[in-house]
């Protein structure tokens, strides 16, 4: 649906490598390159996507550069690209009443798996009601994290 020639990208990588800040360092210029290069391909693309494509574009362009740079580790990749996947349930700890199946395995799983969350599945089931502000939500994204998550 989308097609975007080599030629058009070679022509608008030239022009950042032009266009961009010069520096006396290489480390400098190519990071005013890249900065640059990032910020004229996602307007240019974006200029040629239908509205409902742009917020999925940006969010590839988002978590690449947050992996390449480490910020998001292919642990924590997979587990929002595919979920938990197939677990062994009778391994899990119980699920707390309040919190539906599917949730409470995709918890424990995160808990397992993400070293800064080990805790998590621990603290949900034992501490209910400071997370129930975020369950219950309807922006939870809004709510408050209970304290011993909020510098994650």
């Amino acid at each position: 649906m989308y097609q975007f020639s080599l030629e058009y990208f070679n022509k608008l990588f030239l022009m950042c490598i032009q266009k961009s800040v010069k520096a006396a360092s290489v480390e400098e210029r190519l990071e005013n390159i890249m900065k640059y290069a990032t910020e004229k391909i996602f307007f240019n693309i974006c200029r040629g996507l239908f509205g409902e494509h742009k917020l999925t574009f940006s969010f590839m362009i988002c978590t690449s550069i947050a992996r390449a740079a480490g910020d998001i580790d292919e642990t924590e990749w997979a587990l929002l690209l595919v979920g938990a996947g197939v677990v062994d349930e009778s391994s899990l700890p119980a699920c707390p009443d309040k919190v539906d199946s599917a949730t409470w395995i995709l918890v424990c799983t995160i808990s397992e798996r993400v070293e800064a969350l080990a805790t998590f599945a621990t603290d949900l089931s034992t501490n209910y009601s400071a997370w129930e502000d975020i369950i219950n939500a309807l922006h939870p994204w809004d709510a408050a994290i209970p304290a011993a998550f909020a510098e994650i």
